[in-house]
This record gives C-alpha cells, sequence and structure tokens, in this order.
C-alpha cells in the first residue's frame, strides 16, 4: 500500500479551511494607566474577539495578574469578557 503525497494546492486548500473554520482569536486588555504604585487600585476591561465579533470558539478568559517575579496575585476564569477592579 502506497501513501498518497499531498500536493502543494491539498495543503494550502487545507491550511485556508481550517483558517476560515476557526479564524485567529485575539486577546485585548485594557488599563486605566501604564504603571501602579502599591496600594493603586487596578481598573481593567479584557475581552477575547475572533476577527470582528466575540469569540464563539474559546467559551472562557483567564486572567491573572502577576507581580514582577511572575508570582500569580489574583486569577479569574470568565465568560470571555471581564471588566473588574483589583486592589494591591
Amino acid at each position: 500500500m502506497l501513501a498518497q503525497t499531498p500536493t502543494q494546492q491539498s495543503v494550502k486548500a487545507n491550511i485556508e479551511q481550517h483558517a476560515s473554520a476557526y479564524p485567529k482569536e485575539r486577546i485585548y486588555l485594557h488599563l486605566d494607566k501604564p504603571a501602579y504604585a502599591p496600594g493603586e487600585t487596578i481598573w481593567y476591561k479584557a475581552y477575547l474577539m475572533a476577527d470582528v465579533d466575540r469569540s464563539a470558539f474559546s467559551t472562557n478568559l483567564y486572567v491573572d495578574l502577576t507581580d514582577a517575579e511572575g508570582n500569580v496575585l489574583t486569577h479569574e476564569v470568565t465568560p470571555g469578557r471581564v471588566i473588574g477592579k483589583r486592589k494591591f
């Protein structure tokens, strides 16, 4: 039995089909300012998009706030969009 070798056209067609079925998702994060001092409240808004609409593929958005050493200070799982504040 011989294996079929995919042609360049068939590989390209498969990639294009996958890309149209599963658009690239992007996470957008908005903060109220670029830097914070200890004790300040961080106001933020985050949402998950696929093309120009909210994503229908991923159901949850995971938001982790970390310190300078990478330690997770808060962890939040939301349904694709979150508006919140945290005080540290």
